[in-house]
């Protein structure tokens, strides 16, 4: 049985101020660089500060 929550606003951390999450990020695109064999430290160097499906572009 699943519990409802009722809330009357819900933060989203976008930008790093209260979760530092870079580091989980690196690894996972790391991951999709090794996989479709792309170069690293480029990707890791263009895909920060911009939406996902633009860096895939």
């Amino acid at each position: 049985m699943q519990k409802r929550i009722y809330f009357k606003g819900c933060l989203f951390d976008l930008d790093g101020t209260l979760v530092d999450s870079t580091s989980a990020v690196n690894r996972a695109w790391t991951m999709l660089a090794k996989r479709n064999q792309l170069n690293v430290e480029y990707v890791l160097s263009v895909i920060h500060g911009r939406p996902a499906s633009e860096s895939i572009k």
